[in-house]
């Protein structure tokens, strides 16, 4: 029986606006959150099931599963200011850039269908403090990332999909700029 992997990918938007103060604005030029010391500490995933999924020390997504299991990713912002945002703009496979990842890679692309994006509606309580019986339910859109898992690597092997991850950091509203991250999901077979 196939199960579904959810995960949320957590991004503090204040700190990186703090640390790197204005942002490239080009979506063709992001501000890159890479080598794995940023990107771990810009970005954290937060998991259901630690038995299935968990982070290794370059900031990867181990993700421990059988074919048929779908992985599903949902992007909040940590932070202590509520002013700020992130949207996903693009998550593409890096080898459909890199001719030695598509070395490297080639397998990963029959294990993985291609990321989906996912729209989705979903349902905010807003409570009045005065009144905790009066709940107004705000309709909000939202989406998600999907991929389901084809084949697993040879037993005792893993394998890892990189992606080029772009973000647009948003403040009250308003685009402050642009990031990539570089994340990849690994799949232990081990």
């Amino acid at each position: 029986m196939s199960k579904m992997i959810d995960v949320l990918m957590g991004i503090r938007t204040e700190d990186i606006m703090n640390d790197f103060g204005k942002l490239s604005k080009d979506i063709n030029s992001p501000v890159s959150m890479w080598s794995a010391d940023v990107f771990r500490k810009y970005v954290t995933y937060i998991h259901e099931d630690e038995t299935v999924t968990s982070v290794d020390c370059s900031g990867n997504l181990m993700v421990k599963c059988d074919v048929g299991d779908v992985i599903r990713m949902n992007l909040v912002t940590l932070n202590n200011n509520p002013d700020y945002s992130v949207a996903m703009m693009k998550m593409d496979p890096m080898m459909k850039m890199d001719p030695m990842m598509k070395v490297m890679q080639g397998d990963m692309v029959q294990m993985l269908e291609p990321h989906k994006i996912v729209a989705s509606t979903k349902y905010m309580p807003v409570v009045d403090i005065r009144n905790p019986m009066d709940v107004d339910m705000q309709k909000m859109r939202n989406c998600y990332l999907m991929t389901k898992v084809n084949m697993m690597p040879p037993m005792g092997t893993m394998r890892v999909m990189y992606y080029e991850c772009i973000l647009g950091v948003y403040k009250e509203g308003m685009l402050q700029g642009y990031i990539a991250a570089e994340p990849g999901i690994v799949l232990d077979n081990r």
